[in-house]
């Protein structure tokens, strides 16, 4: 058997050299790596805090609050709607009762025409009269 030639021998050699220098190449690369991932594992990460998700099979508490404040809020407006519909229908009625007692006439503030200011005023007291006034000194005090 003859013996590989030169060409065959260096590629032999070049090629185990390679070899040789890729896994040495792989192994540092990998230190890299690990003393990489030494270092980050050594640095303060950012703390990210979550709340627990917590599963629940019937309304929580504050569901629950929620609600009633909503029931009581609820209330407390059909409470309002009833009584604006009450003093609805009371200026209502009250405004037709002035109209018709003003198509019938005051007779209250036709005696009170007939009085002076003073005494409309001051009653017994009024020390001043101004005439016409229909003022009857045993009229009783008005308040």
């Amino acid at each position: 058997m003859s013996s590989p030639s030169l060409e065959i021998q260096i590629e032999i050699v070049l090629t185990e050299k390679a070899e040789a220098w890729i896994i040495e190449m792989y192994i540092s690369f990998s230190k890299k790596e690990i003393e990489n991932e030494n270092r980050q594992n050594l640095m303060p990460h950012p703390i990210c805090i979550q709340q627990p998700i917590v599963e629940t099979s019937g309304p929580s508490e504050i569901d629950t609050a929620h609600d009633a404040i909503a029931d009581n809020l609820k209330e407390k407006v059909n409470e309002l709607v009833k009584q604006v519909a009450a003093l609805e229908g009371t200026v209502k009625a009250w405004s037709q009762s002035k109209f018709l007692q003003g198509r019938s006439g005051h007779t209250k503030s036709k005696t009170l025409e007939k009085i002076c200011w003073y005494h409309r005023r001051w009653g017994s007291k009024a020390l001043k009269c101004v005439l016409p006034c229909g003022w009857i000194k045993d009229e009783p005090e008005k308040d």
